[in-house]
């Protein structure tokens, strides 16, 4: 998230620009998700997916790594900005 928040984050973060963070921090997850898992099953060989693994069939990337970024980063932000809001509150 960091990088998302140094492309996208204002200082009143994150009160405000809460969503462009958000989705910049799944997209570079992704990205990054991508690209490793291509470099490292593909090119280096330094691991393989094992055959109930489902792939997406344009990348070859493994289901799990893409859900991963997919739904972890907007759960853990929204129980976050909750804590926040929670804790703002008293």
């Amino acid at each position: 998230m960091s990088w998302a928040l140094v492309l996208a984050g204002t200082p009143q973060w994150p009160d405000h620009a809460h969503g462009r963070v958000l989705a910049l921090t799944v997209v570079i997850g992704l990205g990054y998700t991508v690209y490793s898992e291509w470099l490292n099953v593909e090119v280096r060989g330094s691991w393989a997916y094992a055959d109930a693994m489902p792939r997406l069939p344009m990348l070859g990337t493994g289901l799990a790594p893409v859900l991963q970024w997919a739904l972890l980063p907007p759960l853990a932000m929204i129980a976050a900005r909750r804590a926040l809001g929670a804790r703002a509150a008293r």
